[in-house]
């Protein structure tokens, strides 16, 4: 047997996600978490952790968790974007 040093997976409920769009929103309003190029600055997943840890008690959602999260978010948007097209009709 092979020992994993993996997190195991996350199930991800409907309040964390409304928890983790909040947090990005308020990053975002906040100031200072943002690069000049529109991306985040380093150490923002970390920050995100602590929100996430303040508003949802005893969650513990590491930045891994929480970086995976936001990348299928993006992937997801995207797609919709591109289905609805400039038109936004969506065929």
């Amino acid at each position: 047997m092979t020992s994993s040093s993996r997190l195991p997976k996350h199930s991800w409920t409907k309040e964390e996600e409304a928890s983790l769009i909040e947090c990005l929103v308020e990053l975002v309003n906040a100031g200072g978490w943002r690069s000049g190029n529109g991306t985040f600055r380093p150490e923002y997943l970390n920050q995100l952790e602590r929100m996430m840890a303040f508003k949802i008690l005893g969650c513990n959602i590491h930045a891994s968790t929480i970086d995976s999260r936001i990348k299928l978010m993006k992937r997801m948007f995207h797609a919709l974007a591109e289905m609805r097209g400039p038109t936004c009709s969506g065929f």
